[in-house]
């Protein structure tokens, strides 16, 4: 399991990375006359780009540091938790487009 660590720890930035990026430009490109709303959607995009930017620590080697946390197996549980929260938030935003195209 050791030498696999580093590798789910590359695919889990990666998914997270991408995941994240959707959905900050998916809120990014999001537009509402309410005040609350955008403020929300700055947020949204804001955290996003958060995962994003673990996402991509993860999967880049920057500075050498990574190597330090490729070897903590408990770093990849809460890489997890991340990549489940961006995960779920890319599937609302997929299934509420999906229910606009079909509606419209």
């Amino acid at each position: 399991m050791s030498d696999s660590l580093p590798v789910l720890m590359g695919i889990q930035g990666a998914l997270t990375a991408v995941s994240g990026g959707f959905n900050a430009l998916y809120f990014a490109g999001y537009s509402s006359p309410h005040p609350a709303r955008r403020v929300a959607t700055l947020v949204l995009a804001l955290v996003n780009l958060s995962f994003l930017l673990q996402g991509l620590y993860w999967v880049l080697p920057i500075g050498g540091s990574s190597s330090y946390f490729l070897k903590s197996g408990p770093l990849l549980g809460v890489g997890l938790v991340t990549l489940m929260a961006s995960l779920a938030i890319t599937a609302l935003i997929l299934r509420q487009r999906l229910n606009g195209r079909h509606k419209g």
